[in-house]
């Protein structure tokens, strides 16, 4: 189908980008030459590159092309820890699954004054954390630590890598819609909408104080969470009038804000409604999946504002 059609390209890219960096460019280069050369216009396969690298490289590329692609799957990598030890800086990695991968990882690692330097490491990663030390040089002081901060390696990305995005919260394990304080005046409304996303979703609808720890939220209406919330959603403005983000406002009764923030461990949607015509409207929200913040005018979307940028682990 399209759908494998779409992978099978992306992921033999992605072959090809990190047989580039496992070689070197200059080996790829002559690599490519060559096959232009020979093999214009004939049928190829994996493994005439497989042959041909391991005599420009003159290196085994045997394990390489086996894992990338005879292989199923991918590998989910998690920066567990990074801590200073002299001149050297430890770091705790994991692969977020049963199977071992053994990866070429770039890691950036950005001094206190902004000067950023990367070095590739070679390690095997499983479900049992493996340690990576870097040496560097003395008196440098490491603000912060990336892995592969650029996709150079194909890999399933953790939640937090995800873009601030609506599906991000509907998709979150588990999720909870949590319902405004009992004094809003448009509760029974929320109290509507909340049923009919909690069956489309499979989730439990909670009181504001019933919320799990580290589960995906939908906060819907007034309270002291959702005002929280609201501080969070970037370049918000909210008054008697309506909502307003850099992208546009919406003003009048029946204004409506849909926005996704980061919350710990993944991201919450908060949900608020001037009006019982603008509280109905939010079960269009599944429809928005691609974007982080929403504003409606009663049924019509006036403002749409995509997900922003994505997060390295």
């Amino acid at each position: 189908g399209s759908a494998n059609r779409a992978v099978g390209y992306g992921k033999g890219t992605y072959v090809f980008h990190m047989l580039r960096r496992e070689v070197g460019p200059a080996v790829f280069q002559k690599g490519l030459r060559r096959i232009v050369e020979k093999k214009v216009g004939k049928e190829i396969g994996w493994s005439h590159f497989k042959i041909l690298y391991q005599i420009y490289a003159k290196k085994p590329l045997g394990a390489f092309f086996s894992q990338w692609i005879s292989r199923p799957g991918a590998p989910t990598i998690e920066l567990l820890d990074a801590r200073r030890r002299g001149n050297q800086v430890a770091l705790r990695l994991v692969n977020r699954g049963q199977e071992r991968w053994t990866l070429k990882l770039p890691i950036a690692l950005e001094e206190a004054n902004g000067q950023r330097w990367e070095r590739d490491v070679s390690v095997e990663l499983s479900e049992t954390p493996s340690e990576v030390l870097l040496a560097l040089p003395a008196g440098v002081e490491i603000a912060s630590v990336a892995v592969d901060p650029d996709y150079d390696v194909f890999r399933r990305l953790l939640p937090s890598e995800l873009p601030l995005a609506i599906r991000r919260a509907l998709g979150a394990k588990p999720v909870q819609i949590v319902l405004p304080d009992k004094g809003d005046p448009l509760r029974a409304d929320y109290e509507q909408v909340a049923l009919k996303l909690a069956g489309r979703l499979g989730c439990r609808v909670v009181e504001p104080q019933g919320l799990s720890p580290r589960a995906g939220q939908i906060v819907l209406g007034q309270s002291a969470l959702a005002t929280t919330l609201q501080r969070r959603v970037v370049g918000l403005r909210v008054d008697a009038a309506g909502y307003a983000v850099p992208q546009g406002r919406v003003l009048g009764p029946d204004a409506l804000l849909v926005a996704a923030v980061e919350v710990e461990g993944g991201a919450a949607l908060v949900v608020e409604g001037r009006s019982a015509a603008a509280v109905a409207a939010a079960r269009k929200i599944p429809h928005y999946g691609r974007y982080q913040t929403l504003l409606f005018e009663g049924e019509q979307n006036r403002v749409k504002v995509r997900a922003g940028a994505l997060h390295t682990p």
